[in-house]
């Protein structure tokens, strides 16, 4: 069974994600990193991450940092660790490169993926928009500290 927030990411992981992979030259693309864990030949999880933009997050961190745009497990390989494997992935990536910090957006009722963020050092904040917080999405920025 689908959780409410898994439907966008899929149409994301599935529409989005290979076109932005396959043509990186593309008028205003950003270049996209991303990386999978397979099963048994079955793509179960990726991971999917650029340079961030937002400009409120430069201003406050710099310009080393991250936004993970997508980490996705197969609702039929939930629960066995591949998305904590994947976020640890990115971590050690983005500390070999020197960045400061990952963020991304999550939706509020992805407890699972809250629950990892935090347990892994992730900070939430509200995402404002216009002059209130956005009831359905939190930012979560995940510091990261050099070995």
């Amino acid at each position: 069974m689908d959780a409410p927030w898994s439907f966008g990411v899929e149409e994301m992981v599935h529409d989005y994600l290979p076109d932005a992979l396959e043509n990186p030259d593309a008028p205003g693309a950003v270049p996209i990193t991303a990386s999978g864990l397979w099963v048994a030949r079955k793509l179960v999880a990726v991971t999917a991450r650029r340079p961030e933009r937002d400009p409120a997050v430069l201003h406050r961190f710099g310009p080393h940092v991250w936004l993970n745009i997508v980490l996705a497990t197969h609702v039929d390989y939930w629960r066995r660790g591949y998305g904590r494997r994947l976020k640890g992935i990115v971590m050690q990536e983005a500390r070999e490169a020197g960045v400061v910090a990952i963020t991304s957006v999550v939706d509020r009722r992805n407890s699972a993926m809250r629950a990892l963020n935090r347990q892994l050092g992730g900070v939430e904040e509200a995402i404002i928009t216009d002059v209130e917080p956005d009831p359905d999405f939190c930012r979560c920025i995940l510091p990261i500290r050099p070995d």
